[in-house]
């Protein structure tokens, strides 16, 4: 069976874009590609969707300036068009989507890609379900439609309230589309079955796996002597993220 990976680059965040999950099909004899916007590795089997368009960043800005000034996101670009040409879309058993809202995306082509080739599309946040956020904050308008946001100013940035219109669109376009999404907890798959955009589509709860060949017990002390931890301290590991989203601040509160 032939794999098809597409999303916004390979090397950053390779955990949940797809490049992780193409690796490991490729070592275990499975065929796999990967279609990205950006490639940074050297993976013979990592492809820019365009090369063509990855050679002109200042087309690529003005997609970027058509959005915001109409306050969309991932519902414009031309890159998505390159898919329908391209021969490893074109000769693959199935296609799998992660993170097509980071890309220069147009979830417009959707319905048509997903009615050529059996497609998964992999949900890391609720942006393919709200009007603009890819965390609602505790806002439920994305339930009934979106508007009236409450949270303007978190990704994607609107500088007008199109959160309505945003909702519409996508409800429309999920309506048509014929594919699976996975969610990776069991928190987003409850989000996904309340959602009138995506609950008819069959969902997948796949939770993250662990490579326990690089995260297995093992003793901590050289470690800890090669770091210059002592030996009777306790040790936190978190992400330095000033993110709101990744929950630095409770880490500073619990200390």
């Amino acid at each position: 069976m032939k794999n098809l990976q597409v999303g916004d680059n390979d090397l950053v965040g390779n955990r949940f874009n797809g490049h992780d999950l193409h690796l490991y099909l490729q070592q275990r004899g499975i065929s796999s590609h990967h279609l990205v916007k950006t490639k940074r590795s050297d993976d013979p089997y990592t492809h820019l969707i365009d090369p063509d368009y990855a050679a002109r960043p200042t087309f690529d800005e003005s997609v970027a300036q058509f959005e915001r000034h109409y306050d969309t996101h991932a519902l414009h670009s031309p890159l998505a068009f390159s898919l329908l040409s391209n021969p490893l879309f074109l000769e693959a058993d199935v296609v799998h989507y992660h993170l097509i809202h980071n890309a220069s995306f147009n979830l417009h082509l959707l319905p048509m890609l997903t009615a050529l080739k059996p497609s998964v599309w992999t949900i890391h946040d609720t942006w393919a379900f709200t009007g603009h956020c890819i965390q609602p904050l505790g806002c439920e308008r994305w339930k009934t439609g979106c508007g009236e946001c409450p949270h303007l100013d978190t990704p994607f940035v609107l500088t007008t309230d199109t959160s309505a219109l945003n909702w519409e669109l996508k409800r429309d376009i999920m309506r048509r589309c014929s594919l699976d999404l996975i969610v990776a907890s069991q928190h987003m798959l409850d989000q996904v079955r309340q959602s009138p955009i995506l609950s008819h589509l069959p969902t997948h709860l796949v939770p993250f796996g662990l490579d326990l060949t690089a995260f297995a017990p093992t003793d901590p002390t050289p470690a800890r002597s090669r770091l210059g931890i002592p030996p009777e301290n306790v040790v936190l590991c978190f992400r330095a993220d000033t993110s709101p989203f990744k929950g630095l601040s409770l880490i500073k509160e619990a200390l």
